[in-house]
């Protein structure tokens, strides 16, 4: 606990980590309703298809920002896409949940399913660092802590990350483009 204080303390920060935001007319066209119907006529496999997951400011971005915002309605398409997902689509879900546990983590950590690799608990209990500056990294290591000690079923996510924490270097850490 006193582990856990100090890393808290020094780590504090004021700057947020998120996936990152995406122009509002490009979103703001992206309901739930219509994914859900997009997914009901394509199914899950041709959902992701149709959303473009290698073009930038697509459905798929869209969706991945939703998902990273923790909101339940779009935390429900997760189990629903994710048996579909390859390796990008995959790597896309599993840093946007490890994002999602700052702001809902009792929710995504119901997701976690140990059977695959996408929803795998190593995945989404982990350091999604891909950019970001050094405080943006040092405030997600902040609020993830903090809500996964609040959190219910909190407490093997937390380990697992602070296992992570402990056996990256400094440079392991900070030294990400």
């Amino acid at each position: 606990m006193k582990v856990l204080l100090a890393l808290f303390f020094s780590l504090y920060v004021t700057s947020a980590f998120s996936f990152g935001p995406l122009p509002s007319s490009v979103c703001q066209k992206v309901t739930v309703s219509e994914v859900k119907n997009k997914i009901k006529e394509l199914g899950s496999k041709g959902y992701i298809d149709y959303s473009q997951p290698d073009e930038q400011y697509s459905e798929w971005e869209c969706v991945m920002d939703n998902i990273t915002n923790g909101l339940p309605e779009w935390l429900d398409f997760v189990p629903i896409l994710a048996p579909y997902t390859d390796a990008g689509t995959a790597e896309d879900l599993g840093l946007v949940l490890s994002i999602a546990l700052q702001t809902n983590p009792t929710r995504v950590l119901d997701l976690i399913d140990n059977r695959t690799q996408v929803l795998n608990e190593s995945e989404i209990c982990s350091l999604p660092f891909y950019g970001g500056t050094r405080e943006e990294r040092n405030q997600y290591v902040v609020n993830v802590i903090e809500a996964l000690y609040k959190a219910r079923n909190g407490k093997k996510c937390l380990s697992h990350i602070i296992s992570v924490i402990g056996k990256s270097t400094a440079e392991d850490f900070y030294e990400v483009n």
